[in-house]
Protein backbone atom coordinates (compact mmCIF):
# COMPACT_ATOMS: atom_id res chain seq x y z
CA UNK A 1 0.00 0.00 0.00
CA UNK A 2 2.88 2.34 0.79
CA UNK A 3 4.47 1.60 -2.58
CA UNK A 4 1.19 2.30 -4.40
CA UNK A 5 0.69 5.56 -2.50
CA UNK A 6 4.26 6.62 -3.24
CA UNK A 7 3.87 5.83 -6.95
CA UNK A 8 0.58 7.73 -7.17
CA UNK A 9 2.05 10.73 -5.37
CA UNK A 10 5.11 10.71 -7.62
CA UNK A 11 2.98 10.43 -10.78
CA UNK A 12 0.79 13.32 -9.66
CA UNK A 13 3.84 15.43 -8.85
CA UNK A 14 5.36 14.76 -12.27
CA UNK A 15 2.08 15.62 -14.00
CA UNK A 16 1.66 18.87 -12.06
CA UNK A 17 5.29 19.85 -12.68
CA UNK A 18 4.91 19.19 -16.39
CA UNK A 19 1.70 21.24 -16.49
CA UNK A 20 3.38 24.12 -14.65
CA UNK A 21 6.30 24.11 -17.05
CA UNK A 22 3.97 24.27 -20.05
CA UNK A 23 1.78 26.99 -18.54
CA UNK A 24 4.88 29.04 -17.69
CA UNK A 25 5.11 29.82 -21.41
CA UNK A 26 1.66 31.46 -21.41
CA UNK A 27 -0.01 34.54 -19.95
CA UNK A 28 -3.55 34.05 -18.66
CA UNK A 29 -5.73 37.01 -19.70
CA UNK A 30 -9.42 37.59 -19.10
CA UNK A 31 -11.74 39.65 -21.31
CA UNK A 32 -15.33 39.69 -20.16
CA UNK A 33 -16.06 36.25 -18.74
CA UNK A 34 -13.66 34.43 -21.05
CA UNK A 35 -10.05 33.46 -20.30
CA UNK A 36 -7.28 33.29 -22.88
CA UNK A 37 -3.85 31.70 -22.40
CA UNK A 38 -1.53 33.54 -24.75
CA UNK A 39 2.00 32.40 -25.63
CA UNK A 40 4.53 34.86 -24.23
CA UNK A 41 6.16 35.22 -27.64
CA UNK A 42 3.25 37.54 -28.52
CA UNK A 43 4.20 39.90 -25.65
CA UNK A 44 0.65 40.02 -24.26
CA UNK A 45 -0.12 42.91 -21.95
CA UNK A 46 -3.40 43.76 -20.26
CA UNK A 47 -4.53 47.00 -18.73
CA UNK A 48 -7.80 47.37 -16.89
CA UNK A 49 -10.59 49.74 -16.08
CA UNK A 50 -8.91 51.29 -13.03
CA UNK A 51 -5.62 52.23 -14.67
CA UNK A 52 -5.03 55.75 -15.96
CA UNK A 53 -1.44 55.12 -17.01
CA UNK A 54 -2.52 54.95 -20.66
CA UNK A 55 -3.93 58.29 -21.75
CA UNK A 56 -3.48 58.09 -25.52
CA UNK A 57 -6.52 58.03 -27.81
CA UNK A 58 -8.35 54.73 -27.57
CA UNK A 59 -6.84 53.75 -24.22
CA UNK A 60 -8.97 52.44 -21.39
CA UNK A 61 -10.52 54.80 -18.87
CA UNK A 62 -12.66 53.97 -15.86
CA UNK A 63 -15.77 53.51 -17.99
CA UNK A 64 -14.26 51.07 -20.46
CA UNK A 65 -13.65 47.33 -20.16
CA UNK A 66 -10.22 45.76 -19.79
CA UNK A 67 -8.05 45.61 -22.89
CA UNK A 68 -5.38 43.32 -24.24
CA UNK A 69 -2.39 44.28 -26.38
CA UNK A 70 -0.54 41.68 -28.45
CA UNK A 71 2.04 41.90 -31.20
CA UNK A 72 2.58 39.65 -34.21
CA UNK A 73 5.73 39.19 -36.26
CA UNK A 74 5.34 40.32 -39.85
CA UNK A 75 6.39 36.93 -41.23
CA UNK A 76 3.59 35.15 -39.33
CA UNK A 77 1.00 37.67 -40.52
CA UNK A 78 2.20 37.30 -44.11
CA UNK A 79 1.88 33.51 -43.89
CA UNK A 80 -1.87 34.02 -43.33
CA UNK A 81 -2.30 37.16 -45.46
CA UNK A 82 0.09 36.98 -48.46
CA UNK A 83 -0.55 40.62 -49.43
CA UNK A 84 0.84 41.83 -46.08
CA UNK A 85 4.14 43.70 -46.38
CA UNK A 86 6.16 41.90 -43.71
CA UNK A 87 9.30 44.03 -43.77
CA UNK A 88 11.07 47.05 -45.23
CA UNK A 89 14.67 46.05 -45.74
CA UNK A 90 15.72 44.44 -42.47
CA UNK A 91 12.94 46.14 -40.48
CA UNK A 92 10.19 43.70 -39.50
CA UNK A 93 6.69 45.18 -39.84
CA UNK A 94 5.12 44.16 -36.53
CA UNK A 95 1.34 44.13 -36.27
CA UNK A 96 -0.08 45.40 -32.97
CA UNK A 97 -3.64 44.61 -31.91
CA UNK A 98 -5.46 46.17 -28.96
CA UNK A 99 -8.48 44.03 -28.18
CA UNK A 100 -11.50 44.89 -26.03
CA UNK A 101 -14.70 42.94 -25.50
CA UNK A 102 -17.35 45.53 -24.59
CA UNK A 103 -20.25 43.65 -26.14
CA UNK A 104 -21.69 43.98 -29.65
CA UNK A 105 -23.97 46.94 -28.90
CA UNK A 106 -21.30 49.05 -27.19
CA UNK A 107 -18.70 48.20 -29.84
CA UNK A 108 -21.07 49.36 -32.59
CA UNK A 109 -21.91 52.51 -30.64
CA UNK A 110 -18.20 53.31 -30.36
CA UNK A 111 -17.98 53.29 -34.17
CA UNK A 112 -21.12 55.38 -34.86
CA UNK A 113 -20.35 58.64 -33.10
CA UNK A 114 -18.97 60.58 -36.07
CA UNK A 115 -15.36 60.14 -34.98
CA UNK A 116 -12.75 61.62 -37.35
CA UNK A 117 -15.48 63.35 -39.36
CA UNK A 118 -13.68 66.72 -39.14
CA UNK A 119 -11.19 65.65 -41.78
CA UNK A 120 -13.94 64.37 -44.07
CA UNK A 121 -15.84 67.67 -43.91
CA UNK A 122 -12.70 69.86 -43.77
CA UNK A 123 -13.47 71.38 -40.37
CA UNK A 124 -11.24 72.21 -37.37
CA UNK A 125 -8.32 73.33 -39.54
CA UNK A 126 -8.28 70.17 -41.65
CA UNK A 127 -7.61 71.82 -45.00
CA UNK A 128 -4.76 70.01 -46.69
CA UNK A 129 -5.80 67.12 -48.93
CA UNK A 130 -3.67 64.73 -50.92
CA UNK A 131 -4.90 61.83 -53.06
CA UNK A 132 -2.82 58.64 -53.07
CA UNK A 133 -3.22 57.34 -56.61
CA UNK A 134 -1.50 54.03 -55.82
CA UNK A 135 -3.61 53.18 -52.77
CA UNK A 136 -6.78 54.93 -53.90
CA UNK A 137 -7.52 56.94 -50.74
CA UNK A 138 -7.39 60.54 -49.53
CA UNK A 139 -4.98 61.91 -46.93
CA UNK A 140 -6.14 64.91 -44.89
CA UNK A 141 -4.10 66.99 -42.47
CA UNK A 142 -4.05 70.27 -40.56
CA UNK A 143 -0.54 70.92 -41.89
CA UNK A 144 0.87 70.83 -45.44
CA UNK A 145 2.16 67.60 -46.96
CA UNK A 146 4.76 66.11 -46.90
CA UNK A 147 5.97 67.78 -43.68
CA UNK A 148 2.94 67.03 -41.50
CA UNK A 149 3.57 64.50 -38.69
CA UNK A 150 -0.12 63.48 -38.46
CA UNK A 151 -2.84 62.79 -41.03
CA UNK A 152 -6.09 60.86 -41.53
CA UNK A 153 -7.06 58.50 -44.35
CA UNK A 154 -10.51 58.52 -46.00
CA UNK A 155 -12.26 56.31 -48.53
CA UNK A 156 -14.20 59.22 -50.06
CA UNK A 157 -13.18 62.67 -51.22
CA UNK A 158 -13.25 65.25 -48.38
CA UNK A 159 -15.48 68.28 -48.90
CA UNK A 160 -17.22 70.83 -46.71
CA UNK A 161 -20.64 69.54 -47.77
CA UNK A 162 -19.66 65.85 -47.67
CA UNK A 163 -22.33 63.83 -45.80
CA UNK A 164 -20.87 61.74 -42.95
CA UNK A 165 -21.90 58.06 -43.11
CA UNK A 166 -23.26 56.54 -39.93
CA UNK A 167 -20.51 53.95 -39.51
CA UNK A 168 -16.88 54.96 -39.04
CA UNK A 169 -15.51 52.16 -41.20
CA UNK A 170 -17.66 53.29 -44.15
CA UNK A 171 -15.59 56.44 -44.63
CA UNK A 172 -12.49 56.29 -42.42
CA UNK A 173 -9.38 54.16 -43.03
CA UNK A 174 -7.03 55.19 -40.24
CA UNK A 175 -5.21 57.81 -38.17
CA UNK A 176 -1.58 57.93 -39.22
CA UNK A 177 1.65 59.51 -38.06
CA UNK A 178 5.37 59.52 -38.67
CA UNK A 179 7.01 56.80 -36.62
CA UNK A 180 10.48 56.54 -35.08
CA UNK A 181 10.45 52.81 -35.92
CA UNK A 182 8.74 52.75 -39.30
CA UNK A 183 8.29 55.51 -41.84
CA UNK A 184 4.58 55.76 -41.04
CA UNK A 185 2.13 53.89 -38.80
CA UNK A 186 -1.68 53.91 -38.74
CA UNK A 187 -4.45 52.92 -36.27
CA UNK A 188 -7.99 51.81 -37.04
CA UNK A 189 -10.79 50.25 -34.95
CA UNK A 190 -12.73 47.28 -36.33
CA UNK A 191 -15.73 45.54 -34.77
CA UNK A 192 -15.90 41.75 -34.99
CA UNK A 193 -18.88 40.24 -33.15
CA UNK A 194 -18.68 41.55 -29.56
CA UNK A 195 -15.00 42.48 -29.85
CA UNK A 196 -13.48 45.85 -30.71
CA UNK A 197 -10.06 45.40 -32.28
CA UNK A 198 -7.70 48.30 -32.89
CA UNK A 199 -5.10 47.49 -35.52
CA UNK A 200 -1.78 49.35 -35.55
CA UNK A 201 0.28 48.73 -38.68
CA UNK A 202 2.60 50.56 -41.11
CA UNK A 203 0.60 52.49 -43.71
CA UNK A 204 1.40 50.14 -46.65
CA UNK A 205 -0.81 47.53 -44.94
CA UNK A 206 -3.74 49.74 -43.94
CA UNK A 207 -6.05 48.55 -46.74
CA UNK A 208 -5.78 45.03 -45.28
CA UNK A 209 -7.35 46.20 -42.02
CA UNK A 210 -10.39 43.89 -42.16
CA UNK A 211 -8.20 40.85 -42.86
CA UNK A 212 -5.78 41.90 -40.11
CA UNK A 213 -8.57 42.28 -37.56
CA UNK A 214 -9.95 38.87 -38.55
CA UNK A 215 -6.48 37.35 -38.19
CA UNK A 216 -6.14 38.76 -34.65
CA UNK A 217 -9.68 37.60 -33.78
CA UNK A 218 -9.00 34.06 -34.99
CA UNK A 219 -5.78 33.89 -32.97
CA UNK A 220 -7.68 34.99 -29.89
CA UNK A 221 -10.19 32.19 -30.33
CA UNK A 222 -7.34 29.67 -30.63
CA UNK A 223 -5.81 30.94 -27.39
CA UNK A 224 -8.93 29.95 -25.46
CA UNK A 225 -7.95 26.31 -25.99
CA UNK A 226 -4.55 26.82 -24.36
CA UNK A 227 -6.00 27.30 -20.88
CA UNK A 228 -5.94 24.14 -18.73
CA UNK A 229 -9.21 22.95 -17.27
CA UNK A 230 -9.74 24.07 -13.70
Amino acid sequence: MRILTHCCTWSLLVALTSCSEVFADFERIQLGNQQYCIPKEYSPYQYGTTSRVFSFAGADTDNRPASLIVQFQGVEVQSHIPEYTAALGEQDFLLFATIRRPGAAQAKNFLTQGAYSSGLTLRDDYQFVEYDTKQGYYKVSQLPFPDTPFWHLYKMKPAVAQPVPELLNDYFLGACSISTIYQTVCNIDIQLHDYLIQIRTPEPNILLQQQLATFAYNKLQQWQDNCPSE
